[in-house]
C-alpha cells in the first residue's frame, strides 16, 4: 500500500492507494512527483489484509487514517 506523509502533524497520513506489487509500489515512490519537498512524500509498506498494527493503526473511523510515524528530520 501507499501511504501518504506530511510533515505537519497535524495532518494525518493516508493510504492513498492499495493492492499494488513490491515492483509497483517501488515505482510509485520513486517517482519524484510523489513528494513535495519539506512537505509531504509517499510511502510503501507490506499491506497485511487482518487488523493493522502501529505505527500503521487506524486512529479514527476513516479507514485511511493512520497513526502519524517518526519520520525523523526532513
Amino acid at each position: 500500500m501507499i501511504i501518504r506523509f506530511f510533515r505537519d502533524e497535524n495532518i494525518p497520513s493516508k493510504i492513498i492507494k492499495r493492492d499494488l506489487t513490491l515492483a509497483q509500489a517501488r515505482k510509485h515512490t520513486n517517482d519524484p512527483k510523489t513528494m513535495k519537498k519539506g512537505v509531504w512524500f509517499d510511502g510503501f509498506d507490506e499491506q497485511i489484509e487482518t487488523e493493522l498494527t502501529p505505527p500503521f493503526a487506524m486512529t479514527s473511523d476513516d479507514p485511511n487514517t493512520l497513526y502519524r510515524p517518526d519520520t525523523g528530520d526532513w
